[in-house]
């Protein structure tokens, strides 16, 4: 037997140890006895879903099933043998049909990576012939994201159509994901001790055969929290409430018919601001053109998402510390926080020599 990794192996070996410690050992030719001649990997896929800690959530569990659905099983089949998949199986697929390296793509074979690693920890094949392949995470720089300062934030307000104000406000000057803001009940918001608090998200996803909206709750203890409010965005929610009467339990943003609000349509009234500003080709033009077999402009503009980025970019330039922003952002990871950070201060770090220079102004040494 050998293994990729040294850790590995000293797994493998601790494992042993404990087995002949309980009096459980077998050897290879005993394991092999006992060991279930075929395990498929719809075998492995039914499995690693059915024991999962807690349930997934709706937009995880649509993920993967279009990731098994449209990218392994089209590859490998549901009735492959896990035994028979080996490392250079792996790194084939890996070079030729993931080669483009997209978001999918990186995700089917993360995926395709944890069910051969329960295949391995349930005894089904001896190690994962995933382990080492991997396709890097492709994350926009921040130097190109777009991130807008309050007169932009201003203009973009000014911009967005009266009914999606409040929504688009919330985002700008609260920094909530689309998610969160979409799942703000009444109940969720204290216009007189001017906070929102945050405690679940909107996610869409695939239930069955038709796609539905649900509720969920954040991911991590970072994602339920209590923010400030400006006067000025508790003065626009206020009255959003007036003209939208809302009871406790009720959402606060809704489309027409009060059901929960999908990300497109978040996206779209974000897109119709944008327009507005000038800053992106009208979504009835795109159309136009597309019906027509037209070029439709491929335009890189400031997402709902980077509003965010917008609002860390600001917190930081009134000088409040990375811990502060991670907290007021639901950020549990310090990666973003400190990006974030870098692209607002750039000129600190160019500063530093002519501050050295004039700290140091009349020095004299002498160099042997």
């Amino acid at each position: 037997m050998t293994f990729t990794h040294k850790a590995d192996a000293e797994h493998w070996l601790r494992l042993q140890q404990r087995a002949i410690e309980r009096g459980e050992w077998l050897s290879p030719e005993e394991e092999a006895v006992r060991r279930p001649q075929r395990r498929t990997l719809q075998e492995t896929y039914d499995r690693f879903l059915a024991q999962r800690p807690r349930p997934l959530a709706l937009s995880t569990l649509t993920a993967y099933e279009q990731d098994w659905r449209l990218r392994i099983v089209p590859h490998w089949g549901a009735e492959r043998d896990v035994k028979t998949i080996t490392h250079d199986d792996v790194w084939q697929w890996r070079q030729g049909p993931l080669a483009a390296e997209r978001r999918r793509d990186r995700s089917s074979l993360a995926l395709f990576s944890e069910l051969l690693a329960k295949a391995a920890h349930w005894g089904w094949i001896d190690k994962n012939p995933a382990a080492g392949v991997s396709i890097p995470r492709q994350t926009k720089a921040m130097e190109q994201r777009h991130v807008f300062d309050l007169d932009d934030v201003r203009r973009y307000l000014q911009a967005a159509e009266p009914q999606h104000v409040a929504l688009l406000a919330t985002v700008a000057l609260g920094g909530l994901r689309s998610g969160e803001v979409r799942g703000l009940r009444r109940m969720d918001l204290d216009l007189e001790g001017r906070r929102i608090l945050v405690r679940q998200a909107i996610e869409h996803g695939k239930d069955g055969d038709a796609y539905r909206v649900g509720v969920k709750v954040p991911k991590t203890s970072a994602g339920i929290r209590s923010l400030p409010m400006s006067t000025t965005l508790v003065t626009i929610l206020r009255d959003h409430l007036t003209l939208h009467p809302r009871s406790p339990e009720q959402l606060v943003f809704t489309v027409a018919d009060g059901k929960p609000m999908g990300p497109a349509e978040a996206d779209r009234r974000h897109n119709r601001a944008l327009a507005n500003m000038g800053l992106r080709t009208p979504e009835a033009e795109r159309r136009r053109l597309w019906r027509k077999g037209l070029p439709v402009p491929k335009e890189d503009h400031i997402t709902l998402h980077d509003l965010r980025a917008s609002y860390a970019a600001w917190l930081f330039s009134e000088g409040y510390t990375i811990a502060e922003v991670m907290l007021l952002l639901g950020w549990s990871d310090s990666r973003m926080a400190l990006e974030v950070y870098s692209r607002v201060f750039p000129r600190r770090v160019e500063s530093v020599g002519p501050k050295q220079d004039e700290a140091l102004k009349g020095l004299t040494v002498v160099v042997a």
